[in-house]
């Protein structure tokens, strides 16, 4: 026999003689006392921060939302959206490679390099396990559908398989080589002879206002000027790389990339290089 809701009327009498709590006032007492935490340094954390973030900014009911990652007892519970401040407060172990497979691996073996700042990230899963969750927290509080959440989920999938990772700048003479990785099958883009194309931009260092975007805004074209006046080229996906030439020595870079579609995922922004002299390059190659 399914679950019944109990009346209102039962409740409040249940309420005056015993202290007993909804599932909801029982999860928002078990993160009551958690302490805000940041979001670690390696890519897998970063990754999975910038991922979900961007997911709520591409929908309008869900953009006002508020992420905040906590540590402390919470028992089993993940996930808590406090609809009042409209806050989303999730466990620190979502950014945690370790935590997130403990239970089973999602691979046979795991890169070395996970704490590098441009290692590779192969788990979107986590990040649509995580949104699974903060879904069905969300929509407790608004109205939505079974065909919905499916349509949102394929969304989501489509643009983690697309999301850019392991950004990786190498200096050349007077310039800077772009390279990424993307999350598509092999067999898929063999059935492409060229497959999308990716937007790159390399910005300035003292530009930094840029990398904190999420979302690529729309699909730019090749004769339009990126709005922070920084240069910018277009590399299909079947390539995933490209050269930036003519760049001064004594400034520093570094490269934001997105599927060149309106409200794309950027990946997270590459480390900062500077291209160096022909000297220091003909040195690095040696």
């Amino acid at each position: 026999m399914p679950p019944v809701r109990l009346p209102d009327t039962l409740w409040n009498m249940l309420r005056a003689h015993c202290p007993i709590r909804t599932v909801e006032e029982e999860q928002q007492e078990l993160f009551k006392d958690a302490t805000p935490c940041t979001v670690p340094v390696t890519t897998f954390a970063r990754t999975v921060d910038r991922a979900l973030r961007a997911y709520f900014a591409v929908l309008k009911f869900t953009d006002h939302i508020q992420v905040v990652y906590v540590q402390g007892s919470t028992g089993k519970v993940d996930v808590c959206f406090d609809k009042k401040h409209g806050m989303l407060n999730i466990h620190c172990r979502w950014l945690d490679f370790a935590c997130t497979h403990y239970r089973s691996f999602c691979r046979p073996w795991s890169p070395s390099n996970l704490t590098d700042t441009n290692a590779p990230f192969f788990c979107c899963h986590v990040v649509e396990e995580l949104l699974v969750r903060s879904i069905a927290s969300i929509f407790k509080a608004h109205s939505t559908s079974r065909p919905a959440e499916i349509k949102f989920m394929r969304q989501i999938g489509r643009r983690l398989r697309y999301l850019p990772h392991s950004i990786k700048l190498k200096p050349y003479p007077g310039g800077i080589l772009v390279s990424w990785e993307d999350n598509e099958t092999e067999v898929f883009r063999t059935l492409s002879p060229s497959g999308p194309d990716y937007h790159v931009v390399l910005h300035d260092g003292n530009c930094a206002n840029a990398e904190m975007a999420l979302l690529h805004d729309k699909a730019a074209l090749p004769n339009e000027v990126v709005p922070c006046g920084c240069r910018q080229q277009f590399a299909r996906q079947t390539h995933r790389m490209c050269l930036f030439t003519g760049l001064s020595h004594t400034s520093t870079y570094y490269a934001m990339i997105a599927l060149n579609e309106d409200r794309a995922f950027y990946g997270v922004p590459s480390d900062r290089l500077s291209p160096g002299s022909y000297e220091s390059v003909e040195y690095l190659s040696q």
